[in-house]
C-alpha cells in the first residue's frame, strides 16, 4: 500500500528531494558529454528538434512533460501517424539511453530518480 505523500516528515521529503538532486545532477555531469554526442548526431541524421516532449504524470498525479530524444522522422504533416524509426532512434531504444534527458525532470522536481519511466516500451503502444 502506497503511504500519502502528505504522512511523511517535512525532513523526509526534503532528504529525499536534496538527495534526488544531487545524484542527477552528479549524472547529468557524467553522461552529459555522451548527451551532446547523441544530439549531435541526430540534429545531423535528420531535420528537426532533438528532444520530444510529451505529457505523462508523476507517482503524485501531478502532470508534467516528459522530456526525451527524439527516435523518429520528424514530419510535421504526419504527426498522429506512424513515423520512420532514425538510425540512431533505434539505437537509443534498444539501450535505453532515450531515458537520459528525465534526468532533467529529475532536477525540476517533476519525478524522482525511481520514477523514470521506460518510453521506449510505451513508443510502440
Amino acid at each position: 500500500m502506497m503511504r500519502d505523500m502528505r504522512l511523511r516528515p517535512s525532513s523526509e521529503l526534503t532528504t529525499r528531494r536534496f538527495l534526488n538532486i544531487v545524484g542527477a545532477a552528479v549524472l547529468l555531469v557524467i553522461v552529459g558529454p555522451l548527451m551532446l554526442v547523441v544530439a549531435l548526431i541526430i540534429r545531423l541524421e535528420s531535420t528537426g528538434p532533438i528532444f520530444v516532449k510529451r505529457a505523462a504524470i508523476n507517482g503524485g498525479g501531478r502532470l508534467y512533460e516528459e522530456l526525451n530524444f527524439r527516435v523518429t522522422e520528424h514530419d510535421e504533416l504526419r504527426r498522429n501517424w506512424p513515423q520512420a524509426v532514425t538510425r540512431i532512434g533505434s539505437f537509443l531504444l534498444y539501450t535505453r539511453m532515450i531515458l537520459l534527458p528525465q534526468l532533467v525532470n529529475v532536477v525540476r522536481g517533476d519525478i524522482t530518480l525511481l520514477q523514470m519511466r521506460d518510453s521506449s516500451s510505451s513508443f510502440w503502444a
